[in-house]
């Protein structure tokens, strides 16, 4: 894929500067403050600011509405400089933090890197490789 696609990284992708959850929240507000919001995932944050992980929109549709979302997070962190190649295990609703020397920069989805990958195959087909 790299050879044929040309570098992707995770930071390249992922949605810059992502609105935040508290934890606490149960699944109905973050739905909620999701449809407000709207990006691939939300970074969930304990009161010091720490990440707990992050939660899909997906996620937060199929659960009960007072589930508390530190029972839905996923944990799974990927580095900006990450390879897409790192990310292609990301299931449609599969969400990661992406962090940079361990600072937030970012997150995204599978749904989101699927995208990003047929988006780079088009402009390969319509324009050849760099």
């Amino acid at each position: 894929i790299h050879t044929a696609l040309g570098p992707l990284h995770a930071g390249e992708i992922a949605v810059p500067a992502p609105v935040t959850l508290p934890a606490g929240t149960v699944a109905g507000d973050a739905a909620h403050e999701a449809a407000l919001h709207p990006q691939p995932a939300y970074p969930v944050v304990d009161a010091l600011g720490r990440r707990a992980g992050v939660v899909t929109p997906e996620v937060l549709r199929r659960a009960d509405l007072t589930t508390p979302i530190e029972q839905l997070l996923s944990t799974r962190t990927v580095d900006a400089d990450a390879s897409v190649e790192d990310l292609l295990d990301l299931q449609v609703g599969d969400g990661a933090a992406v962090v940079h020397q361990r600072a937030l920069v970012g997150v995204l989805s599978g749904a989101l890197v699927q995208d990003a990958l047929r988006r780079r195959v088009a402009d390969l087909e319509d324009h050849g490789p760099d």
